[in-house]
């Protein structure tokens, strides 16, 4: 099984299960274990962290990245997660782990170099290491990715420089942006602000320039021009100082015949000067709108893609670890019970091998589409875990209901008809395990061990059947 998964996952550049003793058990591929035993190198991995983190969590544990022996020039990060018993204890039997080629994750560099033209990105693990970033940012992997504060706000936005490892300080600024993953890596978007700094320097710079050009004209002109031009002047000078009611009409100047003809020509240039300065500054202010609504809009898409699984369009892993949490803390402090129903298609691997793997992505999405229609009052979280593995939180429903709805969901899918092509449809069957605890005596992560071992005994009990363990007391 472990050989079939790699061959199928070739961004494993290897995969090894251990026992509880960190002893090395199986290889993939099998020669790694081959030369292990044939070299007499050491089979044991209890000081590495892969293992010391997963074997007594039930969480999943990605380390930093690096460049492992035997690698190459490959990027890899080592992925592990604990084998659990399948009785009440809480220790696992034991450790996989899989050293998984960071390289081959295109589909996220490319994302990294189109979210945005004004927009770059930067991937870092725990260490604060550069996994990939946008290649305009020109930083290498594995470099220790620190930032230097600039100006303390500009437009409600923290900006900063790149600092380099070599000291050297980068010549561009960014607003900054931070958005962690469940296990322990950031996504950083920088938006250049050279941009916005530059539309405003020149803006000021006109502007600055205009009224300094303007003053110094009226000015000469109130010494040269004999005295009868002196008040039209004095005039003039007080309108360019009160520049926000200076785009009125004023007839002393629009409609009078006896006005010079060079304080008249002079009154229409600062006129029309003064409205090209509005005009430009609401094109400013525009342009700054949209930037903002655009990295708004790029922030909103990040967040999605971080919460939501990618082909059943339900909620991910994360959001369900977020759920459970959530939902038992309301329960523990409303005195309701917290129910969880684990569901596993049957056989899902024969269809796999039967029609492909592109069926097999269809049946999973019909079938989040039919469990959808049972999100209920009581029903507050439907969420995909990984594979055909779906999950579902009650708040405050009575056992026998859950139960009740359990078998619903098992009929309902049991008797529906899945389209795996324009005229051929398929049957499955799923198993679900079912539990329910009293949130004041017990954890949510018993619940959820409960459950799933519900599950086990569903599907080593015949399968297309419902088990379950109510702790509700």
């Amino acid at each position: 099984a472990l050989l079939e998964y790699n061959k199928r996952h070739p961004s494993f550049k290897t995969m090894i299960i251990t026992d509880s003793e960190a002893k090395i058990l199986h290889s993939s591929p099998a020669e790694l274990m081959k030369n292990i035993n044939s070299q007499n190198e050491i089979d044991d991995v209890s000081d590495r962290d892969y293992f010391q983190k997963a074997i007594n969590s039930s969480e999943t544990y990605v380390s930093p990245a690096f460049v492992g022996r035997g690698f190459g020039n490959h990027l890899i990060a080592a992925i592990s997660v604990g084998i659990p018993s399948t009785d009440f204890s809480l220790n696992n039997l034991g450790v996989l782990e899989g050293s998984f080629i960071l390289t081959s994750l295109n589909e996220v560099k490319t994302i990294l170099n189109n979210i945005d033209p004004s927009v770059d990105a930067v991937l870092l693990d725990q260490k604060d290491q550069v996994l990939m970033a946008s290649e305009q940012l020109n930083l290498i992997p594995l470099e220790l990715l620190k930032f230097s504060k600039g100006v303390d706000t500009f437009y409600q936005h923290d900006l900063v420089s790149i600092k380099h490892e070599n000291g050297g300080l980068g010549k561009e600024v960014y607003y900054f942006g931070e958005s962690e993953f469940e296990w322990g890596w950031k996504l950083i978007t920088l938006q250049n602000e050279a941009k916005f700094a530059d539309v405003i320097e020149n803006i000021l710079i006109i502007f600055a320039v205009s009224i300094v050009l303007v003053v110094l004209v009226s000015k000469i002109l109130a010494y040269v021009i004999a005295h009868s031009w002196s008040y039209h002047m004095r005039r003039l000078n007080q309108l360019i100082e009160r520049g926000d009611e200076f785009d009125r009409q004023y007839a002393e100047f629009e409609e009078n015949d006896q006005l010079p003809e060079e304080i008249r020509n002079l009154y229409q240039e600062i006129k029309q000067s003064r409205l090209v300065i509005i005009k430009m500054n609401h094109e400013l202010q525009n342009t700054v709108a949209k930037r903002t609504e655009s990295l708004q809009k790029v922030n909103t898409k990040l967040n999605i893609m971080a919460r939501e699984d990618a082909l059943t369009k339900l909620n991910n892993r994360r959001v369900f670890n977020e759920r459970l949490n959530e939902i038992w803390v309301e329960c523990q402090a409303e005195l309701k019970p917290m129910s969880m129903l684990v569901i596993d298609i049957d056989f899902f691997k024969n269809v796999n091998d039967s029609f492909g793997h592109p069926v097999g992505d269809e049946v999973l999405v019909q079938l989040a589409e039919q469990l959808s229609d049972f999100d209920g009052d009581n029903v507050k979280c439907i969420a995909r875990l990984g594979g055909e593995e779906f999950c579902l939180l009650l708040k405050g429903s009575e056992h026998h209901k859950v139960i009740d709805l359990a078998e619903k969901i098992r009929k309902h899918i049991e008797d529906f008809e899945f389209h795996v092509g324009s005229d051929k449809t398929i049957h499955i069957t799923i198993s679900i395990g079912v539990a329910s605890i009293n949130t004041t005596k017990f954890t949510s992560s018993k619940l959820y061990q409960l459950a799933d071992h519900a599950l086990y005994q569903s599907k080593h009990s015949g399968r297309n059947q419902v088990n379950d363990y109510n702790l509700d007391e």
